[in-house]
């Protein structure tokens, strides 16, 4: 069965409207009785049968609040700006099928793009939790200067991954912790050594190279 996001299911009856309406009667060709799944990304789904298909909307009538053993994400991404939407986008579906709590986009040194459609990759968010059948939409937030993210007390465990910096240390996953992902030019040694004295530990992403994008995904893998 296909998936259709709501983000607030309140009621016994529930309508789609405007792109999921789209896809549900246009691309996927849903006809009344057929049976299809609700999330609202925020962990909680529901198996719905169409009820009535009308021009603009469709009427769904929900039969079961369905347990899932889904763990919520405890592991936010901070990443530079990457330089064209497309990479953001295919990094963000990435991200969502693996498991993030928040994507944060911040400014540093080297960052050479400061804007972000952020509008437009949490609808790529929510696409994402429809095809993998996530329930949990990661909230992606507009971009901040790297500074003022690390600054930020609210997170337990800080890891900072940059190029040929050592020792490694260990990440503690069982708290709520945040990976940094530097620009292509890397971090400066002045944004280091902001980062080391704001508790952010260096982190091994392995012994190549990866783009930014790249070690967004191997770290959400290796620390989620």
């Amino acid at each position: 069965m296909n998936y259709f996001y709501l983000k607030d299911i309140n009621n016994n009856q529930v309508i789609l409207t405007d792109d999921e309406f789209h896809h549900c009667v246009h691309v996927f060709r849903h006809q009344v009785n057929d049976k299809i799944y609700l999330i609202n990304g925020s962990g909680d789904k529901w198996l719905g049968s169409i009820i009535e298909i009308n021009k603009k909307q469709v009427i769904i009538k929900l039969l079961e609040k369905i347990i899932s053993n889904q763990v919520v994400p405890n592991l936010a991404i901070a990443i530079s700006v990457l330089k064209t939407t497309q990479r953001m986008e295919w990094m963000v579906e990435k991200l969502t099928e693996i498991g993030v709590s928040d994507i944060y986009f911040f400014i540093s040194n080297n960052t050479e793009r400061h804007k972000v459609n952020i509008e437009k990759l949490q609808r790529c968010a929510i696409e994402s939790c429809k095809q993998s059948g996530n329930l949990y939409t990661p909230s992606i937030h507009h971009p901040r200067y790297l500074k003022t993210l690390l600054e930020d007390s609210t997170w337990l465990e800080k890891g900072i991954a940059a190029i040929d910096v050592f020792p490694y240390n260990e990440i503690d996953t069982h708290k709520r912790r945040i990976i940094f992902i530097g620009p292509e030019g890397d971090f400066t040694k002045e944004e280091l050594q902001l980062a080391w004295a704001n508790g952010c530990k260096t982190v091994n992403l392995g012994t190549t190279i990866l783009r930014s994008e790249t070690a967004a995904i191997v770290a959400s893998i290796q620390y989620r």
